[in-house]
This record gives C-alpha cells, sequence and structure tokens, in this order.
C-alpha cells in the first residue's frame, strides 16, 4: 500500500461465478478520476470456482500499490468477508462496498470524496440503477441533501424514513472514523448479512448527505448469490434471523428506549412484512407453522402492538394492517383465515 496517499478509499468486491462481470467491475475501479494512488482496493474472492481468481491475480500484478489481494479456500459468505476487510485491512479515510458485478462511473470516488469531505459527513447514501442509461454521466448532474441528526426528534424522522436511508451496504460511502467509534459488524455464515451492520448506522450518524439521482450500477446476475439464496426457504429464515439479531443488537448497545416506538415498526416491517413479501414473490409456501412462529415472536419483543402511535401514518413504513393480522392471531384468530390474507400482501 502506498501510506504516502493522501486519499485512501477501499471497495470489498465479492465473487458472483461471472468473470466477465468483475473485469467490468476492475476497470471501473482502475479508471476512477481520483487516481489509483488514492485508491486501495481490497478484493476477496471466496473461494470460487471459476477463471477469476486468475482475473484478480492479473489486476493485481498490474496494479500492486492498489489491490490487495485474498483467496479464500473454502466459502465463508459475504458477511464475514467484510468483517475481515473491516477488520484487518481498512485503514484509508473513506470505505465502500462494491459487488463484483456490479460498475461506478469514473468520477464516484472523486465525487463522493470530495462531498464527504466538504459536508464532513459520517455517511454518504447514494441511488442505484439497474439501467446505465439512468446513470448521471458528469458529477455536474448530481444534486444532494444534507441531513443532520442533532436532535431526538430529527433521529426519530430519520428512522422512520426509509427513503433517507437503505439497509444496503453497497450504496455507501462511510467515514472510518466515524465507523471505528462504532465498529458494527456484518452478520456471518448468512445470506441476508446487511442490516445488523446498516441499521445501527441509522441510530449512530450525525451527519448523512443523500445523492439523489442514481451513480452505482446495480447489475442483476440471474447466476449470482443472492438470485439463488432467495429462492430457497432456508434463507427467508436467515433474514428473520438477522433481523432478530439488529433489533437485539439496537437494544443492547444503542439507545432503544428513547426509540422504541420506531424500532417496533421497523421489526415488524422487516421481520414480518418483508418476509411474507419474500414469499409470496416467489411462490413458496407460507405454512401455519412459520405465521405461528412470526406472530410469537412479534409478540415477545411487542406485547402491545396496536398501542404504537406510528401504525398507518403516512411517511412512516405503514402496517397498520400487518398489526391487525398479527393482533388478531394472538386474540385466537383462525390461523386458515390469517394465512389467506397474508398471502395477498404484495
Amino acid at each position: 500500500f502506498n501510506d504516502t496517499a493522501t486519499t485512501e478509499i477501499y471497495t470489498l468486491s465479492l465473487h458472483d461465478d461471472l468473470p466477465i462481470y468483475i473485469k467490468t467491475f476492475l476497470d471501473s475501479i482502475v479508471n476512477q478520476t481520483i487516481g489509483t494512488d488514492n485508491i486501495e482496493l481490497i478484493l476477496i474472492d471466496d473461494s470460487s470456482t471459476d477463471n477469476t481468481p486468475e482475473i484478480i491475480r492479473e489486476y493485481e500484478k498490474n496494479y500492486p500499490d492498489m489491490i490487495l489481494a485474498i483467496f479464500n479456500e473454502v466459502n465463508i459468505k459475504q458477511g464475514t468477508c467484510r468483517n475481515i476487510a473491516l477488520d484487518n485491512y481498512v485503514s484509508g479515510e473513506y470505505f465502500c462496498f462494491i459487488d463484483s458485478d456490479d460498475a461506478v462511473p469514473p468520477y464516484y470516488l472523486e465525487y463522493l470524496y470530495n462531498t464527504a469531505r466538504l459536508n464532513n459527513a459520517d455517511v454518504i447514501q447514494l441511488k442505484s440503477s439497474s439501467d446505465t442509461n439512468d446513470i448521471a454521466a458528469s458529477p455536474s448532474m448530481l444534486t444532494y441533501d444534507t441531513f443532520i441528526c442533532d436532535t431526538t426528534d430529527k433521529r426519530k424522522d430519520f428512522l422512520l424514513n426509509p427513503a433517507i436511508m437503505t439497509e444496503s451496504c453497497l450504496c455507501k460511502f462511510i467515514n472510518k472514523n466515524y465507523y471505528d467509534h462504532y465498529h458494527f459488524h456484518f452478520a456471518e455464515g448468512v445470506a441476508y448479512e446487511e442490516p445488523l451492520f446498516t441499521h445501527p448506522i441509522k441510530h449512530t450518524a450525525k451527519i448523512i448527505c443523500r445523492i439523489n439521482e442514481p451513480i452505482y450500477y446495480y447489475r442483476i446476475n440471474p447466476n449470482g448469490t443472492m438470485q439463488q439464496y432467495m429462492q430457497r426457504y432456508d434463507t427467508i429464515c436467515q433474514h428473520m434471523l438477522v433481523q432478530l439479531e439488529t433489533y437485539n443488537y439496537v437494544k443492547e448497545h444503542l439507545d432503544i428506549d428513547t426509540f422504541l416506538y420506531e424500532m417496533q415498526l421497523y421489526f415488524v416491517h422487516t421481520f414480518f412484512y418483508e418476509t411474507i413479501i419474500f414469499l409470496n414473490a416467489r411462490q413458496m409456501p407460507l405454512t401455519a407453522e412459520l405465521v405461528r412462529y412470526m406472530c410469537s415472536i412479534t409478540k415477545q419483543i411487542i406485547p402491545d402492538i396496536m398501542s404504537n402511535p406510528y401504525l398507518g401514518k403516512k411517511g412512516t413504513y405503514e402496517h397498520r394492517e400487518v398489526a391487525d393480522y398479527i393482533d388478531s392471531y394472538n386474540h385466537n384468530g383462525n390461523i386458515s383465515v390469517l394465512i389467506n390474507k397474508l398471502k395477498e400482501l404484495k
């Protein structure tokens, strides 16, 4: 690594089985306008079985001061890979994640770096698109909003507005000093690893910039890991587990008492509503056993779900209907009727 670089920006790439994608990704990084001297790129090959390692080694040879490549002997999934990079290798001023089947425009890192420095931002949230025509051709076409969470009311508004910050780690540019203070970790060994890392950011970041136009090209890879995982029932269960871990992390490490109703609403959305949506969209079975489990866990965490003042309030996660279903079952509602209603959620 070049220790004299004034700007050190890290990206982490994870293999998704189509080598042509990773070439596009790597070319988009080595051609950044900020210059390769100001980028440190950590590549983790998670035990791929094609010729991706050869491609990585070729680029590492051509850019030895920029690229650090790590090759796993066994597959350990994205969350563990990202934690390894954060715990052992990231030392730059800012860092971000870019998946190996995605790409970014040449101005990407320079624009994000300058915007972060100008606003002293803890995190920049940006937008993605799977259509290259949506990606801004020039940074002059970009606009952004700045959110400052310096009061409890502002934090509550931020937590309740999912349009400001997503649960994806890919579309974020993060200040390393801010990260070191809290040191969040991804969930390990599961498919839905991100919320355990990203949701605590909503509770702790004080200055957030949100880019209003797409600048991250998110390519839908039919052979990618997420497309394969999302067709499996055990992966849906992993999603629920990570949401439980996320809620528990906020409860143990952050100020959940101040934001109890906000966290309850978030839990209803992620643990219950999202799970049903995932199953319905993939025409996967919605069993009575699963619904009973979800209602039971939700009742443990939110004993009186109908008392949440945000239910049905516009501008938040509007889940009054879902809360009604859960409350109905917990008051001896008919499970078959409930399942039929849940199957209609979209």
